[in-house]
């Protein structure tokens, strides 16, 4: 029993670990996209903060599995008072966010229209 609580913590651990490879990796493309929007109009800052949102959110996702996971292991009211907490915090971020992208994602769509339109 004790070697399967090992490896699901290693498995929990990892899934944190990805997740915060997700965010790591938005960062770093949103940093690019930025530097070169500033050179070059391909990118907008809607673009930027619409890959960072994204990268944010999967991370996110990764997380909460994460915390799960390590709750089912050391199952306490602490442990589940922190869930429930982190649970309600990362669902309210998520919401808002998701949120956030929905109208990031209209409002490029429909700038990227009326550029079209202007070139033509």
């Amino acid at each position: 029993m004790e070697k399967l609580e090992h490896i699901v913590e290693i498995v929990a651990t990892t899934i944190g670990y990805v997740g915060m490879a997700f965010i790591t990796l938005g960062v770093i493309l949103a940093i690019i996209q930025y530097v070169v929007s500033r050179f070059d109009n391909k990118y907008t800052t809607d673009h930027v903060r619409l890959t960072l949102g994204t990268y944010i959110l999967i991370g996110l996702e990764f997380m909460v599995g994460q915390d799960i996971i390590e709750t089912v292991l050391h199952t306490t009211m602490e442990q589940l008072y922190k869930l429930g907490l982190i649970v309600v915090i990362r669902t309210i971020l998520d919401f808002f966010l998701s949120r956030e992208m929905g109208h990031l994602k209209e409002h490029i769509a429909k700038h990227e229209k009326e550029y079209q339109n202007q070139e033509k």
